[in-house]
């Protein structure tokens, strides 16, 4: 997703769902649906402007993750402990 390229994943119990809004910054299918998940990517693959829209919306949605992000969140954590 860094890199510009939504993804497509199983809406497994824990973690896709997290990262990837539906049809935002990729696609999520139904757990274990192997039909649905060839013609995600098939529908990415097949539709450029749909890919690089959401590409462009994962680049974004990756920024949430970055290491400054998330070493910031735990230095935040860390510190309301120790007050």
């Amino acid at each position: 997703m860094i890199h510009g390229v939504p993804c497509v994943s199983f809406d497994c119990p824990y973690g896709p769902s997290d990262i990837i809004t539906h049809n935002e910054n990729g696609l999520l299918v139904e757990n274990g649906n192997t039909k649905a998940f060839s013609e995600g990517i098939l529908k990415l693959i097949n539709n450029e402007a749909l890919r690089r829209l959401m590409g462009d919306d994962a680049i974004i949605k990756t920024k949430k993750f970055s290491p400054e992000n998330i070493i910031q969140q735990w230095h935040n954590l860390f510190k309301s402990l120790v007050s």
